[in-house]
């Protein structure tokens, strides 16, 4: 049980900072909560709570979508990619799905970090290596819920202005976590970790209610490079723990 107490704590941080920042809130709360539980204990839990709030914010933007870079090119490959990290989640013991989840995340922190210091504009794919990589983001999000790093390395250099991206990668997690969910209510899972889910929502709410709170208030710069620095450091811990 004090797992799961960390694991609400973790959720309370990630959605605050996800709130003031607009970091996914699945990737930390995972970074910190696989420290601690089996990465697919967490997310039939995380998944439908993620995509309650998420569905809150897509009511709010969905005007700004880009519906032809959504339909034409990230649906269909994410959606195959899900497939595969789904079936990939079912037979990987949870050893080497915690070295894999702990590379992204210092792949995804060191990346960003080094962008940040460079000053670094992002430069766009050759179509093919753009088109492998949002299939890769499914798959990262079939195992753990987390396709956000590939997938916005990925789009790096479209045409899509801060407001179209934001709303269509809502939407992409929506339609994601949507999926997800079923597959979970499918397999029982979503049934089982009920009290889990209603135990943690508040927590969910709380977390989004003190980042918005926030937003305004806090060096979003230096915040930014705080939460990638701690997302160093748990996947460090990760890694180590899985060897």
């Amino acid at each position: 049980m004090e797992a799961w107490l960390i694991l609400g704590a973790a959720v309370l941080v990630a959605n605050c900072i996800q709130a003031a920042t607009g970091f996914g809130s699945i990737v930390i709360a995972i970074s910190i909560g696989a420290l601690f539980l089996p990465i697919p204990a967490m997310l039939p839990v995380l998944v439908p709570l993620n995509a309650i709030i998420t569905a809150y914010m897509v009511a709010r933007y969905y005007q700004h979508v880009q519906w032809q870079t959504f339909l034409g090119l990230i649906l269909p490959l994410m959606i195959s990619g899900l497939a595969v990290g789904v079936f990939a989640l079912s037979y990987l013991d949870n050893r080497y799905l915690k070295a894999l989840f702990a590379l992204l995340v210092i792949w995804f922190a060191s990346r960003s970090l080094w962008a940040i210091y460079r000053h670094n504009s992002a430069n766009c794919h050759h179509p093919l290596v753009t088109r492998l990589l949002v299939f890769g983001a499914g798959i990262t999000h079939g195992m753990f819920a987390s396709g956000g790093p590939l997938l916005v390395y990925g789009l790096a250099g479209t045409t899509m202005d801060k407001a179209q991206f934001r709303a269509t990668l809502l939407l992409v997690w929506l339609t994601m976590n949507i999926s997800l969910t079923a597959w979970f209510a499918y397999n029982g899972k979503l049934f089982i970790n009920a009290d889990k889910i209603l135990w943690l929502l508040p927590m969910v709410l709380s977390g989004a209610w003190l980042g918005n709170a926030l937003h305004h208030r806090i060096p979003e710069l230096t915040f930014k490079k705080l939460v990638l620095a701690m997302l160093m450091i748990t996947g460090g811990l990760l890694l180590g723990s899985s060897i």
